[in-house]
């Protein structure tokens, strides 16, 4: 009966995440971690060794795009994971049912169905909650890093709440060693659990004289977990993505350790309380409303069975939570992770007690609480659904099909590496991203790229990577500078920025185009806006901006541009929206202005199918009507 409802728990999820996945890209980390996984590179700090070899496996699958069986591998391991959570409360169910009552053989039976049937309802708590379904339909090293905490909370319960004489008990705490080691070679926020884990060690676990031998072994072990970083150092020099250059111990170090990223936690206080605020606002949703009411009664039955257990949980969820506010970044909700877990374990500990003083039909109840389970399934369905989400990939190729051919494209926001490296759309462009060309790695590999670009502005080239090497290993004089030296190095940073940008353009005009996407036009990627622009005429081609000294008109004959409509609150999908706007009434406001009738109504219709109240565009079609 028991792997009836693993497979269960398995499955159901399964099919689910597979009618909800994501087709293609998507924002942030898609693009990078895709050609990363597909092509054994190395992602950004602290790597994701583990997670770069899983997805290389998954990549290689005999069916589908890469990019679809990347994000399959997602909903793969979140299933897993909903498989392992419902054996974990399994076991915390049944170890505190014995502890706590001296059943009949028959009434057993019934409990055993109960405890199977809250069980299965957890688990479709958990694998429903909207940040967990999410992590599950997309490339993101969240369900992976979900199926380590949940495995690790599992051996680790098992070690505590086993007998002293139980002959698995030793070998459940090696294989928790390991996995540890695993985890942290995959994501650091796995250090979130460790205080609540450190409790539960101190309660069950005293240290006698007879540990001290074993503690070689163990530490052994751990470090046998973090081997998968040594990968880091092995592909460091990957000619399609190597961020670091991890192939020298130093370089190697600041990589696995974060430093690149360090100065986002505990940025602002500000900021601390704005993602408090974001997660609670959002909290009640992820667990469908109705299960918020069973956490108290979770607190409550476990209060009377398993103080040791509740503090643990209560530990874990505060550490949680106080540690994850602290980070400034986009996606910070995959951050509170553990405290969703902890929430949906005190939600199964409140079906129990609920069930249990009732009085009434044990079985039916159970039942129900797997129905009741499905409520957030319900409430998070529409805006979990990505099936239909292309809006990332549409953009992406749609930008690089308005470049001609060898030009370079300067951007923040253009995913390209997985369909430049991976798939060879377009490798004859070569795109700078504005906001990684502040790391020296990803100036070295620019030069690798395009080594025509970087022998036409050599001088230019070697003065900047020399000023965000300096940044890399000084950033706190950048970022909080003290002397006027400091202060200095900030405009020479900016300055020699614009040098090479412009010497780029210079060195190339008339032999390459230069364009740029619309977020640099916002005054994005340093201050490119105020370089050299007042020199060029900035010309709307397609999905880009074109600089150019001549102003001429340009024709632009590539018209079949669809925007295919996403609604979402996310900023980045809004954002790529606007884009598509702004660059539909851009050009139709070009053509219309040189007497192209035709083309001038086709691209202000679908400026209008992007955004049909606007006032503008409704009003430009009026006059190009008139023509």
């Amino acid at each position: 009966m028991r792997r009836i409802y693993t497979a269960i728990s398995f499955i159901v999820p399964l099919i689910v995440y597979v009618l909800t996945l994501l087709p293609g890209l998507t924002f942030i980390d898609s693009d990078e971690l895709a050609a990363v996984a597909a092509k054994l590179g190395v992602a950004h700090p602290t790597g994701y060794p583990l997670f770069t070899l899983i997805g290389n496996l998954f990549s290689h699958l005999p069916f589908g795009e890469e990019i679809y069986n990347l994000n399959l591998m997602s909903a793969v391991i979140a299933s897993i994971t909903i498989a392992v959570l419902f054996n974990f409360m399994f076991f915390l169910l049944s170890t505190l049912n014995e502890q706590n009552t001296k059943a009949s053989e028959k009434n057993e039976k019934a409990d055993t169905t109960l405890l199977y049937n809250i069980s299965l309802a957890a688990s479709f708590l958990l694998a429903f909650c909207f940040t967990f379904w999410d992590s599950a339909n997309q490339l993101e090293v969240y369900a992976l890093h979900c199926l380590i905490i949940v495995s690790l909370m599992y051996l680790f319960c098992v070690v505590a709440f086993s007998e002293k004489d139980s002959s698995l008990k030793g070998k459940y705490f090696l294989l928790f060693t390991y996995i540890a080691g695993l985890g942290f070679s995959h994501h650091l926020s796995l250090s979130f659990m460790m205080p609540g884990l450190l409790y539960l060690a101190y309660v069950y676990l005293p240290i006698k004289k007879s540990i001290l031998p074993k503690i070689v072994l163990l530490a052994f072990l751990f470090i046998l977990g973090l081997t998968p970083y040594f990968y880091l150092l092995i592909r460091g020099d990957n000619s399609v993505l190597h961020w670091g250059d991890t192939g020298n111990l130093p370089s190697w170090f600041m990589h696995i350790t974060g430093s690149d990223f360090g100065d986002r936690m505990f940025a602002a206080t500000e900021n601390s309380a704005a993602q408090f605020k974001r997660f609670f606002k959002r909290f009640p949703s992820e667990l469908g409303y109705v299960h918020l009411l069973f956490i108290p009664f979770g607190v409550m039955y476990l209060y009377k069975n398993s103080k040791t257990f509740l503090i643990y949980l209560a530990i874990s969820f505060v550490t949680c939570v106080a540690l994850a506010i602290n980070y400034s970044i986009l996606d910070i909700f995959n951050y509170f992770l553990l405290a969703i877990i902890v929430s949906v374990i005190l939600s199964g500990f409140g079906l129990k007690h609920l069930i249990d003083k009732t009085g009434g039909n044990k079985a039916v109840l159970g039942y129900v609480a797997v129905l009741l389970s499905l409520s957030p399934l319900i409430v998070n369905y529409t805006k979990a659904d990505r099936s239909k989400e292309t809006i990332a990939h549409d953009f992406a190729i749609s930008a690089l099909r308005s470049a001609p051919q060898n030009s370079v494209i300067l951007t923040t926001f253009l995913p390209s590496f997985y369909l430049q490296f991976v798939e060879s759309y377009r490798p004859d462009v070569t795109v700078i991203n504005g906001e990684l060309f502040t790391y020296d790695w990803y100036v070295n590999h620019i030069k690798e790229f395009d080594k025509e670009l970087y022998e036409k502005s050599r001088n230019e080239f070697d003065e900047y990577l020399k000023m965000v090497t300096d940044l890399r290993f000084n950033k706190e004089s950048y970022t909080n500078p003290k002397t006027e030296n400091e202060r200095r190095n900030i405009g020479k940073l900016q300055s020699s920025f614009d040098n090479l940008m412009r010497s780029i353009v210079n060195a190339n005009y008339g032999k390459r185009d230069f364009l740029t996407t619309y977020d640099i036009d916002d005054g994005n990627a340093l201050t490119f806006q105020n370089n050299f622009t007042k020199d060029f005429y900035r010309l709307p081609q397609g999905m880009l901006l074109k600089y150019t000294k001549d102003s001429t008109f340009t024709d632009f004959d590539i018209t079949d541009f669809e925007f295919n409509p996403y609604p979402s609150e996310d900023f980045n999908v809004q954002f790529v929206t606007n884009v598509y706007f702004k660059a539909f009434y851009n050009q139709a406001e070009y053509f219309y202005t040189h007497g192209k009738k035709e083309k001038a109504e086709l691209y202000i219709r679908k400026a209008i199918n992007v955004n049909p109240a606007d006032a503008k565009a409704n009003g430009l079609l009026a006059k190009i009507q008139k023509m």
